[in-house]
């Protein structure tokens, strides 16, 4: 009887061997043919035209020809300019050699020669990571005209790209103190703030988790154009692409004041004027409601629910209600009212325009 156990486990262990080598088999095959059948992915033509198009420019290198380039990418953070071909090759020309042309060129004032024509060399070829290094022999713009260009406006570009250094600094502290900045507001959407630092034209970007400790559901009934705003610079984010140039990250958490504290004598059944920001009708909502504000309760989202002297068809956005609260929560930062009347449009208030 033991000697047919160990037969039985003999045979069990061969067939799972057998199953293992047929999986690795089978996984073998699989990679084999998948890598043969990707050997003529438009990828890898492209890779291949790539390599094709750096021995080429090895060739010229070596006959030291020159290029005319323009830069249509720059990096804040380096000063470098660089050109990309359909390619995915990278023509780079240093900040060390864009200063033989500009003796007072710096990594935040390179914005003037994005777009500007270079005439250029091959100085080196990395196939590795398929990046031309050029060398500066002359540019359209001389280097009288990128001064004047440089101090032009407002608070010189001299004075950003000192302060660009100061608040670059401020981030590799190890006292872990950041940089306290103020700035106009230029721009707002509804998860992120632009703001022009000290009017330099150094970008601060504020994003909603770093607006306030409590959650705003809309940045855009927070604040305005040229509101100013002050905060920390807590990171630094370089350009990626053509969509949004390079930028501080500012949080301003710690000095925007609890909105919640203006609300905490108001109460059940009292009456307040809302404005409707928002109507919502998700298909998943058991109801329909809206989102309205208040100058009585700046930077607070207050939910709204509709009535029967008040119905979703009757309400519009835009247009503010007279309301009764009917429910105010201060510990969980909610409130919700609801409308019987809407506010005529003629009425006003003479003291928001003294």
């Amino acid at each position: 009887m033991d000697k047919e156990k160990e037969n039985m486990v003999t045979v069990n262990e061969t067939e799972e061997k057998g199953k293992k080598t047929t999986r690795k088999s089978l996984l073998s095959t699989l990679n084999s043919e998948y890598r043969s059948n990707r050997g003529n992915s438009p990828a890898k033509r492209k890779k291949l035209d790539a390599v094709g198009k750096l021995k080429k420019l090895e060739q010229l290198k070596a006959d030291e020809r020159s290029f005319n380039m323009f830069a249509d990418y720059s990096d804040t953070q380096t000063g470098d300019l660089y050109h990309y071909d359909d390619l995915g090759i990278r023509y780079m020309l240093s900040a060390d050699e864009i200063k033989k042309l500009f003796s007072s060129y710096e990594p935040y004032g390179n914005s003037y020669l994005l777009g500007a024509d270079f005439k250029v060399k091959i100085e080196d070829i990395d196939y590795n990571e398929s990046l031309v290094k050029l060398s500066a022999i002359s540019c359209s713009m001389s280097d009288d005209l990128y001064r004047k260009m440089d101090t032009r406006e407002g608070r010189s570009e001299g004075q950003a790209i000192r302060l660009g250094r100061v608040l670059h600094n401020s981030l590799k502290s190890e006292n872990g103190k950041r940089a306290l900045v103020r700035g106009r507001v230029v721009n707002v959407e509804k998860d992120r703030i632009y703001i022009n630092i000290f009017d330099t034209g150094l970008i601060g970007v504020i994003p909603v988790k770093n607006y306030m400790e409590q959650y705003r559901r809309d940045l855009r009934n927070c604040v305005q154009i040229d509101d100013e705003l002050k905060g920390v610079v807590i990171a630094y984010r370089a350009r990626k692409d053509s969509d949004e140039a390079a930028h501080f990250i500012i949080s301003t958490a710690d000095h925007v004041a609890d909105p919640w504290l203006k609300a905490k004598n108001l109460k059940v059944r009292d009456l307040i004027i809302v404005k409707c920001i928002e109507k919502v009708d998700a298909p998943f909502a058991k109801r329909q409601y809206f989102w309205g504000s208040s100058n009585t309760l700046p930077n607070i989202d207050i939910m709204g629910d509709f009535t029967t002297k008040v119905p979703a068809s009757a309400l519009i956005e835009g247009h503010s209600y007279k309301c009764k609260i009917t429910q105010i929560d201060i510990r969980q930062h909610k409130i919700k009212v609801s409308p019987f009347a809407e506010v005529s449009s003629a009425s006003g208030n003479e003291f928001d325009n003294l």
